[in-house]
């Protein structure tokens, strides 16, 4: 008897299918029919494709308190810097500043686009809704008069919560404490009726200015 024909262990149900991106291509010659896709061509044209993502391992112990730290001098293993720009309106780098190591610092030049720090395992930060902080130095260098920051802690559109950060003068480092709770309480202040789910996130540290902004942050973490 074959030993492999018991049927189907019900035991491993539910199981989860989770789909990275799907592509969708349509080719130019008879695309009505698909028979144009039979052939290169005499005049092929390359087609810059995307690089996959980048597969992170889940890390022990992630996001553990009473001080979860995700940037000071570097970014903390585990987590990658990424952003929402559909409009080629944002640009990132780590610079050294007097009395500060190395910091992020994120020009933006339009309404468009964000900064984020992201760690796609998704990890439980729900220990700091009840009594924690986010915490940051921040530094703007130059703005457009009408601009805001909103940070956002986020589990994947819309489950995002946002909080407008309150901006210190031009040029002057300051320290920014925001109750993790509040923030979570605000929701999705650009898609009503979202709201973070802080057990499962994605990206830990929004950046997002409203308008044009060339800022600086360091010492970012959650604290409880």
């Amino acid at each position: 008897a074959n030993t492999h024909d018991q049927g189907v262990n019900e035991a491993i149900f539910p199981q989860t299918l989770e789909v990275d991106f799907v592509r969708v291509y349509e080719c130019s010659v008879l695309p009505e029919k698909g028979t144009g896709c039979a052939t290169v061509g005499t005049n092929p044209t390359i087609v810059e494709g995307n690089a996959a993502p980048e597969i992170i391992p889940p890390i022990a112990n992630f996001g553990e308190g009473p001080v979860f730290n995700l940037y000071q001098d570097a970014l903390i293993e585990g987590l990658a810097f990424n952003s929402y720009d559909p409009d080629n309106n944002v640009t990132s780098q780590e610079i050294a500043v007097d009395g500060k190591g190395s910091v992020i610092e994120m020009i933006k030049d339009g309404a468009t686009g964000n900064l984020y720090l992201e760690y796609p395992p998704k990890v439980d930060l729900s220990h700091f809704s009840g009594d924690g902080e986010l915490v940051f130095d921040i530094r703007v260098t130059s703005m457009d008069s009408d601009a805001t920051l909103l940070v956002k802690i986020d589990s994947g559109w819309p489950s995002v919560s946002d909080y407008i950060v309150p901006l210190p003068a031009l040029n002057e480092w300051t320290e920014v404490r925001l109750d993790v709770e509040d923030i979570v309480l605000n929701g999705n202040s650009l898609s009503a009726g979202g709201i973070v789910d802080i057990t499962n996130v994605v990206n830990v540290f929004v950046l997002e200015p409203s308008a044009s902004m060339t800022l600086q942050v360091d010492n970012v973490r959650f604290e409880q």
